[in-house]
């Protein structure tokens, strides 16, 4: 069983069922996740560094590709369609270029909006960067999807030098993705 402590937070080892997933709970919306079979044992996933919930895959040289979701805390009627991600994008790349330039980092390659495929019904869309800070190679993705009323914003990152596998691992976790609004009566 692996555990990974993070200051004074610790993560708890993946313990999955059968079908290799568990539900995770936040504040608003519980979150089932499957995860890859390979290294399963080397992902943690929990509450890290003021993330709801963050899925790390399996460490390479101090390095691991993460997903994080935060829902909002207020429910809403949102709903989000290619349109709708369409109209974010000056947005979302002014603010992606002046967090790289004022690192000192370089833009390599824009990802477009694209919707992620997603088995259960998720309609989850992505778009991202791939830039350089610190002679460092760096993919990230921005995802947002609405589950039972919440927003979620979400975000892959990983460094492709060190998990060549990390894009198809980290959507193999998006394509099986669950959620939904948390009750009372229920853990999920």
């Amino acid at each position: 069983m692996l555990f990974a402590c993070v200051g004074m937070l610790a993560l708890s080892p993946v313990q999955a069922n059968a079908k290799n997933s568990k539900w995770y709970q936040t504040r608003n919306v519980n979150f089932e996740i499957s995860l890859p079979d390979q290294k399963r044992d080397q992902w943690l996933v929990g509450p890290l560094l003021g993330f709801p919930l963050m899925v790390l895959g399996p460490s390479q040289n101090g390095f691991r590709p993460t997903l994080s979701f935060t829902p909002e805390l207020t429910p809403t009627n949102k709903t989000f369609d290619m349109n709708v991600v369409e109209q974010q994008i000056g947005f979302y790349k002014n603010g992606r270029t002046n967090y790289v330039k004022n690192r000192n980092g370089t833009i390599k390659e824009f990802f477009a909006p694209s919707k992620i495929p997603n088995n259960n019904n998720l309609a989850i869309y992505a778009m991202g960067y791939n830039y350089t800070l610190d002679n460092l190679n760096i993919i990230e993705r921005s995802l947002r999807f609405v589950c039972d009323g919440y927003v979620v914003m979400a975000m892959a990152r990983y460094y492709p030098e060190h998990h060549p596998d990390a894009e198809k691992q980290l959507n193999d976790v998006l394509s099986e993705l669950k959620c939904r609004k948390k009750t009372k009566r229920s853990n999920k």
